[in-house]
């Protein structure tokens, strides 16, 4: 939290003064200023309900690839904290994908990537995802969006009716994101933006 704090007033003012418990500024400057007014959005990629207290701070939250079904309950928690601070939080999601003219080829593409990132084969992460400790008691499971177009705009789909408005596209294998990104913008973005604007 001080470390947010820190940057808005670095942002904002012009010589900055500060005691907190962690950190400590004296006659401190930043220039040049943000063009972004009062200062630049803040995003904060968290789980776990002890990290996510601090999005009452924030202007955004990005959690990883997480399942559509584990994700559901921390946006739930987010509009809460929004509720309660008067102004909405945007909801993004580092989304891990893969596409490819046709769902097999996406598969076979992804297939050594995802098992050296997640220790799992691709087939058992599309179905199951990959669980992830976050602390005692709490766990989520990553997800993928791996397919043909059809594929990838129903997974999108599912998050966007979730809640989530942002994506920040990871693609497995990376020497596939050049390819992957062409067909998200050709096949998967205009059917997300004619449905959802």
């Amino acid at each position: 939290m001080e470390s947010i704090e820190i940057f808005k007033k670095l942002w904002t003012e012009p010589i900055v003064n500060y005691q907190g418990k962690h950190y400590k500024l004296v006659d401190c400057q930043l220039s040049p200023k943000p063009v972004q007014k009062p200062h630049p959005p803040i995003w904060v990629g968290a789980m776990g309900t002890k990290m996510l207290s601090i999005l009452k701070y924030v202007d955004g939250w990005l959690p990883p690839s997480i399942r559509v079904e584990d994700i559901a309950e921390n946006i739930s928690f987010a509009e809460g904290v929004a509720k309660q601070r008067g102004r909405p939080i945007e909801i993004g999601l580092e989304c891990y994908t893969n596409i490819a003219p046709t769902l097999e080829q996406a598969v076979d593409e992804s297939r050594d990537a995802i098992e050296q990132y997640m220790g799992k084969p691709v087939e058992t992460v599309m179905a199951n995802g990959v669980p992830i400790r976050l602390a005692p008691g709490i766990a989520k499971r990553f997800g993928v969006v791996i397919g043909g177009p059809d594929e990838c705009i129903a997974g999108i789909e599912k998050y966007v009716k979730a809640g989530v408005k942002q994506f920040v596209l990871h693609f497995f294998p990376n020497e596939a994101a050049a390819k992957g990104l062409k067909l998200y913008a050709e096949k998967v973005i205009p059917y997300v933006k004619e449905n959802y604007g």
